[in-house]
């Protein structure tokens, strides 16, 4: 892995999110070397099959719970924990991350073993993450933007 011409690593990933794949095997082995580089992922969502009968959803339905899906899955692996120099971009300003990180802290807070894989709250590793702006609602975007306090 090199450096872009400006300094950063980085690539987009398709899919990161099915928990077993984070915790086993082909998953992890490419993980340590990227983090010592700093390295960043970019997801963009692929989960489109369950809204095929209405593909006009897909970018307003499918993409945001396949992201947050995706944001749930690596911290319930522990991913950011194991792997501190990573760093992490979701498309769709995460898509329906909050609710989500919201109902996770709560998990958190009741389940000892998800302590011992992400030792801080999630919501923590989740305001590491990064995001980018487009979720068609000013208002939405001003509440992430401060969402990390």
């Amino acid at each position: 892995m090199k450096p872009h011409r400006l300094g950063h690593a980085a690539t987009l990933a398709r899919d990161v999110s099915p928990t077993h794949r984070c915790l086993h095997g082909r998953f992890v082995q490419p993980l340590k070397p990227a983090a010592a580089l700093q390295f960043g992922f970019l997801r963009h969502p692929i989960g489109t099959d369950r809204l095929a009968a209405t593909p006009d959803l897909v970018p307003f339905a499918a993409f945001p719970l396949d992201t947050a899906l995706a944001i749930a899955s690596l911290l319930r692996a522990g991913v950011p924990a194991r792997f501190p120099g990573l760093r992490f971009g979701f498309s769709h300003g995460g898509g329906a991350v909050v609710p989500v990180v919201h109902r996770l802290h709560k998990a958190w807070t009741m389940s000892e073993s998800f302590r011992e894989l992400l030792p801080s709250p999630p919501r923590e590793y989740a305001a590491r993450f990064f995001y980018d702006s487009l979720v068609y609602d000013p208002g939405y975007l001003r509440y992430l933007m401060r969402s990390e306090e």
